[in-house]
């Protein structure tokens, strides 16, 4: 089964938000070598956390790239991802949202990016974005489906986070 991240999406490579999906968003971050793609990791052998960590170490805060793990070995078996690690954290893809490109560096991109979201604050809060009914046979999220004896969680990749963790779990981290 193809991972539905791979699905074509509708935005131009290196093109700055809005976007109309994360495949879009993670797209663009990667045609602008914002991240960092992995064919396969051993959640077994090393922890995801930790090499997020390890990525900040390297590289900053807020320049680490965002991660993407295609395939993870967990509980002793390969799962195929994506995995989807740091990727609102380097603060020149925050700019991408928002439409903002051309920053040379994460401190210029944090600066511009602050005062967008800012100028967005009118005198009753941020504006209010009405919802919008989707029908299911256009809708993403829909892409694959899976019912009665096909369901399966084991097929998707949620990992054990940290050590000490009880076992594997849906997180925000695995939900992106």
């Amino acid at each position: 089964m193809s991972s539905p991240v791979d699905s074509p999406g509708t935005a131009t490579p290196g093109a700055a938000g809005p976007f109309a999906s994360l495949r879009d968003y993670l797209a663009t971050l990667e045609q602008r070598g914002l991240l960092l793609r992995i064919p396969e990791f051993d959640q077994d052998a090393y922890e995801s956390t930790a090499f997020a960590y390890r990525l900040i170490e390297r590289c900053g805060y807020n320049q680490a790239p965002a991660f993407r793990f295609d395939r993870v070995k967990i509980d002793g078996a390969w799962v195929d991802g994506p995995v989807i690690g740091g990727a609102y954290g380097p603060w020149l893809g925050e700019a991408l949202c928002f439409g903002m490109t051309g920053y040379r560096s994460s401190h210029e991109a944090y600066a511009a990016t602050l005062e967008k979201v800012l100028s967005l604050r009118g005198p009753q809060g941020y504006p209010h974005i009405p919802p919008r009914e989707v029908a299911a046979a256009d809708a993403p999220v829909k892409e694959v489906r899976l019912e009665g004896d096909a369901v399966d969680l084991t097929r998707f990749p949620f990992i054990k986070t940290n050590p000490a963790d009880a076992g594997r779990y849906i997180n925000s981290g695995c939900l992106l």
